[in-house]
């Protein structure tokens, strides 16, 4: 009798010291990664709450409206220009000017920025190769590729008629402030020594817009 009592209370002792080993090394784990991470813990609480559904973006001057519609109605392979905002936070471009010389993609331009929802396009989107040359935009590169590669083909594809590539930007044209994209619609693929004309033309659109126009009036989208 002595000894089944003896021999349960040292398993019950022994089960109660396991449990107590356990949680404590389990302790000792969640304080020692709590301390590895204090840092980026501390910053995680103190940081201001960002409204992720806010889109940054800004407004195109009157001056850029006008410098675009020189753009395309000096060469015969532009047919229109679109001028996006794009804000990595949300993964969203916001389309805020659209100008082009053809009635299909004008009417297709007015339609989508007479539209709040219309406007808002994925960053990155289900398109491998789109998603690449966003990358590649992001990195300050001038990019251009086949229509129907790009998001907007496969939103609109009826543009698809008329636009056989485009070429575009960042806003500005180099790496580490992307805040947008310029980007070409083209009649044509354009040549090599095609694509450098226009590399020169839309990084000097580009940065005009980046120093003249969201220097003065960046702005959170409603």
């Amino acid at each position: 009798m002595l000894i089944s009592f003896t021999t349960k209370l040292i398993r019950t002792i022994t089960l109660s010291r396991v449990i107590i080993w356990s949680l404590s090394a389990l302790l000792a784990v969640v304080f020692f990664t709590i301390y590895e991470n204090r840092d980026r813990i501390v910053t995680t609480i103190t940081a201001p709450e960002i409204p992720m559904e806010k889109l940054t973006t800004f407004d195109v001057s009157e001056n850029t409206k006008t410098r675009i519609r020189e753009i395309v109605e000096q060469d015969r392979i532009i047919i229109g220009v679109i001028v996006s905002s794009a804000d990595l936070r949300v993964n969203e471009m916001l389309i805020l000017d659209w100008y082009a010389t053809s009635p299909t993609l004008s009417v297709v331009g007015d339609a989508v920025t007479k539209s709040a929802d219309l406007r808002r396009l994925p960053l990155f989107s289900s398109i491998d190769t789109a998603n690449s040359n966003v990358i590649n935009l992001i990195n300050g590169q001038f990019v251009c590729q086949d229509f129907s590669d790009t998001v907007l083909a496969k939103i609109y594809p009826e543009m698809a008629t008329e636009v056989k590539a485009t070429c575009a930007t960042s806003i500005p044209s180099y790496y580490g402030y992307f805040s947008g994209t310029v980007t070409m619609l083209l009649s044509q693929k354009p040549t090599f020594e095609k694509q450098q004309q226009l590399k020169l033309v839309a990084e000097k659109l580009s940065n005009d817009i980046y120093f003249f126009d969201i220097g003065k009036n960046k702005r959170v989208a409603p």
